[in-house]
Formats: structure tokens, sequence, C-alpha cells
């Protein structure tokens, strides 16, 4: 295959050492579409940069949330988020998780909020995710921020909604 790619299609191929040792623990290497997860100079497994859509930090773990595939069928399996634990400094508080996340915000828009927001509601007290959060509603979104997250939700990911009433004392929202 490769002298014939190289002939036809002036593609050079080139071969990667790959890991399937089953580790949890290696490093990450950043390239500008990618990153890595190494085991003893194998890759374990490559993200894409651009199928994230967020990525945040609690603690010691970095968390990252993939775009939802609206071709897999009801059955299928698909990755939806994946948690990463980094250690730092015995002394800091996270401070692995936050470089990694920050490596990935510098090199994705996943956390960058472009245009101006169309309304904001502020102190909204919310069940999922816990606690007060900012709702902020933009052209093709709206962005939950809270103390500890933000989240962002496409309006087309958006199937239904409902208020339920609790007692005739609190109403819920559900989307």
């Amino acid at each position: 295959i490769k002298p014939f790619m190289s002939t036809y299609y002036n593609i050079p191929i080139q071969s990667h050492k790959t890991s399937v040792k089953g580790w949890t623990s290696g490093r990450t290497e950043f390239s500008a579409k990618h990153f890595r997860f190494v085991l003893d100079d194998g890759v374990a497994f490559e993200v894409p940069l651009a199928s994230l859509t967020a990525a945040q930090q609690q603690r010691h773990e970095a968390i990252l949330e993939f775009q939802i595939d609206d071709m897999a069928e009801v059955n299928d399996q698909v990755v939806e988020s994946m948690r990463f634990f980094v250690p730092g400094a015995a002394a800091s508080s996270g401070s692995g998780a936050n470089s990694f996340v920050s490596e990935i915000n510098e090199r994705t828009a996943v956390n960058r909020i472009s245009g101006k927001a169309i309304c904001m509601i502020e102190n909204v007290k919310l069940v999922v995710p816990r606690g007060t959060h900012d709702v902020e509603f933009y052209s093709s979104f709206l962005r939950l921020h809270g103390k500890k997250f933000d989240h962002k939700i496409q309006y087309e990911n958006v199937q239904r909604m409902h208020l339920l009433t609790q007692d005739d004392k609190f109403v819920f929202f559900v989307l």
C-alpha cells in the first residue's frame, strides 16, 4: 500500500507504534488536530480535537465532552464524555488537570463564546447540574454558567421541554 499511495496519490504513509497494554497511566501529546494518549512510546488512543464540545476541570480530573452523533442508532454505543485523572503537585489543587484543560482550550474553540448574549437570567437554582447558575441565551445555544462548571447546550439537541408543578409551590422546567 505504501508504494501505491506514494506513487499515485503522492501521500506518504507513516507507521506508528500502538500500545494495547491496558494501563491507565501514560502521557498526552498534542498535535494541531489531535491529542494522543501514549503508553511506552506507543499510541493507546487518539482523540480529534474537533470532536470536543466542552473541556472542564474538577479538582484533579479533566472532563472532556464530545459531539453527539445524530446518525447513531438507538442501540449504538457512542462516547459522550471522558474523564482523566491528572495528578498534580501535592500542594496544588488540580494543577495538572488545570494545565491539561488549558492546553485543550487553547487548541480548540470549545469554551469560546462567539457573539453577544440575547438574554441572560441570573441566579437560577438548578437541580441538575446542582447549584446556582446564570443562564445566557445565544442565537444557536444556551450556556449555563456556574461556580464550578460551564455547560453549553445547542438548541438543535433539545428535543422536548416540560413544565412540571409540585404542590402548587414549585415549577420545574425540564429540557
